[in-house]
């Protein structure tokens, strides 16, 4: 699903560009419905909890969970690239 908030490279569906770490600090981070800290949030994630990322909107990134989309913001998570240590 595309999501209106986001510019993707390709007009097909957005496609997985890397996974990420959830590192809150305080046990689970809110995954919200839209790139606003007043959205509804869609699923907690618990920290060290890994989540498929597929686009960015400023400092939000959206993300999938346990089949849930949403966005989580940057300063919560760790960017995982191929290659890069678990």
């Amino acid at each position: 699903m595309a999501h209106p908030f986001l510019t993707y490279p390709h007009p097909s569906a957005p496609a997985v560009s890397c996974t990420a770490a959830v590192e809150t600090g305080t046990g689970s981070l809110m995954i919200r419905t839209a790139p606003s800290p007043a959205a509804p949030c869609a699923a907690h994630a618990p920290d060290g909890a890994r989540l498929a990322v597929y686009g960015r909107c400023g400092a939000w990134y959206a993300v999938r969970f346990d089949g849930t989309e949403g966005y989580v913001t940057g300063e919560d998570i760790v960017l995982l690239y191929a290659g890069s240590p678990a």
